[in-house]
């Protein structure tokens, strides 16, 4: 008797253990659960920026590409076809790719939060990799082409109608063109935390960790790359804030440091200037009423050693 209560008691046990744990299980895998709901934050926030990121890329070809492309196939003297492809490079081929990817993603959120499965649709893109290292490569290139096309009257009538208005979200030209850089990188972090709140049992699990590290190889090389990238930028920045006094947009040109200093003249009178170091200049600069700067003189520094 003793013995058969035992097993009961042990029975007991062991239904309530597994109940208990049941339970848990399901939980875990239910809207309540804050391992779903931070998933389903990571889910909708990869749709959020796919939108916006898809938004942006079709407000650079259908206001700025297209139409510069049939004036220059009009042969009307705005940009030469050559000089457009150097500026634009691939980005309409990217623009089609992810348009095909947030169509994708959008047909995925229709099902439940724990069943939502986007690793499939990530791995698609993969082939397509190639399309932002062959981008990142022209990009320094062509911001430089951009910047010297911005002298051409014509081409800067042209921006000027389109640039910081509505339809281009308030941004310039060249805010929009750097977007792929960033893009890709952000991908990985947006993918890596949505693996750490996806459990390993998870139907999407294999595929997002496929598609992670198909993705984490091209980010890296991106990455590499951005860095530079958003460094000739800087450049761009502070040539527009000092006119075409200078000539400062180089591809291999980078900005070092930059800050205000005192300059000593005539019998220890000082002016204000701002000094402007880069990889191979020093160019000492005036701040003007206007917000931008005066270029006084410019020291190669390879002469200064």
């Amino acid at each position: 008797m003793y013995n058969i209560r035992c097993l009961q008691m042990c029975v007991r046990s062991w239904l309530i253990h597994t109940k208990f744990h049941r339970i848990v299980y399901q939980y875990m895998r239910s809207p309540e659960s804050s391992e779903s709901k931070r998933r389903m934050e990571v889910l909708r926030e990869i749709l959020k920026t796919e939108t916006d990121y898809v938004s942006d890329l079709e407000r650079v070809v259908e206001v700025c590409l297209k139409p510069l492309r049939e004036i220059a196939e009009m042969r009307h003297n705005i940009l030469t076809l050559a000089e457009i492809r150097s500026i634009f490079s691939i980005i309409e081929m990217i623009f089609n790719v992810n348009s095909t990817l947030l169509n994708d993603l959008k047909k995925g959120f229709n099902s439940s939060t724990h069943t939502v499965m986007i690793g499939e649709k990530f791995l698609r893109l993969a082939p397509f990799l190639r399309l932002y290292t062959e981008y990142i490569n022209n990009y320094n290139t062509g911001l430089a082409v951009l910047t010297q096309c911005r002298k051409r009257k014509e081409f800067a009538a042209f921006l000027k109608l389109r640039e910081r208005t509505v339809v281009m979200n308030n941004l310039d030209l060249t805010s929009f063109l750097i977007k792929p850089v960033q893009r890709l990188p952000r991908y990985v972090l947006l993918l890596t935390e949505l693996l750490k709140y996806t459990p390993e049992d998870h139907v999407d699990y294999e595929s997002l960790t496929q598609a992670l590290n198909s993705i984490q190889g091209v980010a890296d090389y991106v990455n590499e790359h951005k860095r530079e990238a958003e460094g000739l930028l800087k450049v761009v920045e502070i040539q527009a804030a000092m006119g075409d006094s200078v000539q400062l947009v180089n591809p291999t040109r980078r900005l070092i440091r930059q800050g205000d200093v005192k300059e000593v003249y005539s019998r220890n009178k000082l002016k204000d200037r701002h000094l402007f170091l880069f990889n191979d200049l020093c160019v000492v600069a005036e701040k003007n009423v206007r917000g931008g700067y005066n270029h006084k003189r410019t020291h190669r520094l390879d002469r200064c050693l």
